[in-house]
């Protein structure tokens, strides 16, 4: 055995983050004590501006929550919406917020009529659910639930 690699057992393992943490930093300083004054003092400003930006970036994700929404979209339409934007060379959030806005000005003026789409819900919080003709993966995943509700093999 080499005699410089310390023999550990499996008790020694951090238990936690917060060891896992305190040992990182431990270690981080002990590197860090070898390094000149001017070494230290970059790596120190850099770690700060690496902080900086990660404090920005979550401050600018916290302003964003109230506008987020999280969609299961059939995997063809985000396709779709994907090449869309590609194509015009903007965000697929873009994209989909213009749609979305042309299509409930036309749900609001009559133009599309959301009840031909109307199928029960399976779900006890909603009355129904709203299935579009190219929706496919949602067609199947509605057929699959009612075979296995209506017993093993489909059978009654």
């Amino acid at each position: 055995m080499n005699k410089t690699t310390p023999v550990r057992s499996a008790f020694e393992t951090p238990a936690d983050s917060t060891v896992e943490d305190i040992l990182r930093d431990s270690e981080r300083k002990q590197a860090e004590a070898g390094l000149s004054q001017d070494e230290r003092r970059q790596v120190i400003e850099r770690r700060r501006r690496q902080q900086e930006k990660r404090e920005k970036a979550q401050r600018k994700a916290q302003a964003q929550l109230p506008n987020r929404i999280n969609l299961n979209l059939p995997l063809d339409l985000k396709a779709s919406l994907e090449s869309i934007a590609k194509w015009n060379r903007v965000t697929v959030s873009q994209v989909v917020t213009c749609l979305l806005y042309e299509a409930v000005d036309q749900v609001q003026s009559g133009q599309i009529n959301l009840a031909k789409y109307k199928v029960p819900s399976e779900s006890p919080r909603y009355e129904y659910a709203l299935l579009h003709p190219k929706d496919t993966e949602r067609q199947q995943n509605l057929a699959s639930t009612k075979k296995m509700k209506s017993g093993w093999g489909g059978q009654k």
